[in-house]
């Protein structure tokens, strides 16, 4: 393998994880309009901010909770972009996700990269590469649970193939 062949180390730029979240929302909801992942409300929706941060959205609906019972409570559903996707309860930024999506849908299945090279890529640990790298991997290959959520998340991968849709460096 060439150095012409290797894919740059991310260096992440100010406001990269912000634009990141902007991209993904804008290819999950085209209309601008978030939906709710567990019930598929659109209105009401409410934009929230938690401890400065945007991207979180309140669907007022009652929902029950992962780990109650079904006659437990019910209570509204806070949710991101990340949520019932691949990139759900994961620590790593969603920009890294991004950059990962973009390198390793570049990549063949004749050029693999390993989960090393990908932790240094993106400067995460071995631990967190493989997170991605797997459902990354589950993602391209139809093994991911919520299939349809994630749809949004193989339309944006082939465009990465076609174009430059995050700036890797």
């Amino acid at each position: 393998m060439n150095g012409a062949e290797l894919s740059p180390i991310y260096i992440p730029r100010k406001g990269a994880e912000i634009l990141a979240r902007e991209i993904l929302e804008a290819a999950r909801w085209p209309n601008g309009k978030p939906c709710c992942p567990v019930c598929g409300r659109h209105k009401p929706i409410y934009k929230q901010d938690r401890k400065g941060v945007k991207g979180y959205y309140l669907c007022p609906a009652p929902h029950q909770s992962d780990q109650s019972k079904e006659d437990g409570p019910t209570k509204p559903l806070v949710f991101t972009v990340r949520t019932r996707t691949i990139m759900e309860r994961s620590h790593v930024p969603l920009d890294k996700w991004l950059y990962s999506m973009q390198i390793l849908a570049e990549r063949s299945d004749l050029n693999p990269m390993t989960i090393v090279e990908l932790a240094r890529r993106i400067n995460v640990t071995r631990d967190g590469a493989t997170t991605v790298f797997k459902r990354i991997d589950a993602l391209r290959y139809s093994t991911v649970p919520h299939e349809e959520e994630n749809q949004f998340l193989l339309v944006l991968m082939a465009k990465m193939t076609r174009e430059q849709v995050f700036p890797p460096v």
